[in-house]
């Protein structure tokens, strides 16, 4: 369960993610969650959801995480089947950087799929829910998504970063196609149909497509593990000449030009705790623009 709360030390909104009571007196659920909270704290990243707090009370776990302001690419889908190619581009190497720095961690998502990719009001993404994560190599039996799952996950075969590329190539499938490779009302047929044959050729339903973003797609959808790209590294190269074109860097997070506004406050002892709550709603009120309020010492005149 998911809730918003106001961090008082930070003084700031945040997301309180708390579980259920009853999956607290699983043990197994229970060591999962808390290694969840253990990944995401220590991934600290522009690209990845920030992790403030960890706490265990009332015999349950609750993680406070950054609240974020926006929403998902699978909502930006649904009202915007197909974005543009530069837009593409741009989201792919965000989501490269921050899956970068997972790997480094020994960690790979398990879930990476539209409804697990937020965006904020710059067009910064984040990446969210690693209670699906696990260490490089594990077996899991058919953890993640149906249309986004690679080959190897619907087979409960050990997972690599190979296997998140294949699902990354799927997201990006579906963001310059408007459409998924695999569908259908049968979800154990879509995921068969993943180990039976390869996907669709983009070129066959977008004309306008660059070749080296196609490349990409195919190359990471490969069926056969040991034909995809092996590491995020690689994909990043595969796609250099486009982030050149299109102004994106050497495989940095895209970053807007920011500017700093100050400002002071002066009131009467009496009003500090109405304007408090002026500030808290001005505070939640401007992150929908990606902009941040910071407070200072305060100081008696």
């Amino acid at each position: 369960i998911v809730y918003k709360g106001l961090h008082e030390k930070l003084n700031m909104p945040v997301a309180i993610k708390m579980m259920k009571h009853d999956m607290a007196l699983n043990e197994d659920f229970l060591a999962n969650f808390k290694e969840e909270a253990k990944i995401l704290a220590k991934l600290n990243h522009d690209n990845i959801v920030h992790v403030h707090d960890i706490e265990e009370r009332y015999r349950t776990v609750f993680i406070i995480m950054e609240y974020l302001t926006g929403n998902t690419l699978k909502h930006l889908l649904k009202t915007t089947p197909r974005l543009p190619e530069e837009r593409v581009i741009n989201f792919l190497v965000q989501i490269c950087n921050g899956l970068n720095l997972a790997h480094q961690n020994g960690i790979v998502h398990q879930d990476i799929k539209p409804g697990n990719i937020f965006i904020l009001p710059n067009d910064r993404l984040k990446i969210l829910d690693f209670g699906l994560a696990c260490p490089t190599g594990s077996e899991n039996f058919l953890m993640g998504t149906p249309f986004y799952m690679s080959p190897e996950q619907v087979q409960c075969m050990p997972v690599d970063q190979s296997s998140y590329i294949y699902s990354l190539g799927l997201v990006v499938f579906r963001m310059i196609t408007g459409k998924k490779p695999f569908e259908g009302k049968n979800h154990w047929r879509v995921m068969e149909a993943r180990t039976e044959k390869e996907i669709p050729d983009t070129a066959d339903l977008v004309t306008d497509i660059s070749a080296p973003l196609r490349e990409f797609i195919l190359n990471a959808c490969a069926r056969e593990p040991d034909k995809r790209y092996q590491d995020v590294s690689e994909v990043l190269t595969s796609i250099k000449g486009l982030m050149a074109e299109y102004g994106f860097g050497n495989g940095n997070s895209v970053k807007p030009k920011r500017k700093m506004r100050m400002f002071y406050l002066i009131y009467e002892n009496e009003d500090s705790n109405q304007l408090n709550s002026v500030v808290n709603d001005f505070s939640t009120a401007i992150q929908r623009f990606g902009a941040e309020l910071n407070a200072g010492e305060l100081i008696d005149l």
